[in-house]
């Protein structure tokens, strides 16, 4: 069982679904609410998130999962296939309908999105710290430069005036 799920395999396979379907890559995008730029990635294999993937398999109950993510299988699901596929731990419930599990997923998923979400703030305020941490440091470097700047020319005058004093004292030697 040779499974190819290699991004650009499951993009070719999606691109035949939608051939088949004789659907555009814009309207699919409409359907599975996300944009035919979205989906012209998916088609070319170009890295995205797994929701890209639920979209396109809640949007098409048909779509049969493990020929599209690892090509095995046929593309379609029949009819009375639909909605009993195997969940993710390779078992099905009996009746057809979701596993008793599907509930707790969701209740889980969702516990899982708002972390992800305080997270990104989180991120986002670290990220407008370092920021504002940066330009700190930038400016105390500036500063530097100009004291170091200052003292060189300190340093110059005061060195002007102790070379001029040292020619008065040559001058009043002589005299």
């Amino acid at each position: 069982m040779n499974r190819d799920t290699s991004l650009p395999s499951i993009g070719r396979r999606l691109q035949e679904y939608l051939s088949f379907k004789r659907i555009g890559v814009n309207q699919f995008g409409r359907l599975t609410h996300t944009s035919g730029a979205q989906i012209s990635n998916v088609i070319r294999g170009k890295n995205y998130g797994i929701t890209k993937l639920v979209a396109i398999l809640n949007a098409c109950p048909e779509l049969n999962p493990s020929w599209l993510l690892q090509g095995e299988g046929k593309m379609v699901l029949e009819p009375q296939e639909i909605g009993n596929t195997p969940d993710a731990s390779g078992f099905q419930a009996p009746d057809g309908h979701a596993p008793a599990q599907t509930a707790d997923w969701h209740q889980e998923n969702t516990r899982l999105r708002a972390e992800i979400e305080k997270l990104q703030l989180q991120i986002t305020s670290l990220e407008g710290i370092t920021t504002y941490q940066s330009m700190t440091i930038d400016a105390y470097k500036n500063s530097a430069e100009v004291l170091a700047a200052t003292n060189r020319d300190l340093k110059e005058v005061i060195q002007f005036y102790k070379d001029a004093r040292g020619g008065e004292d040559k001058n009043r030697r002589i005299a």
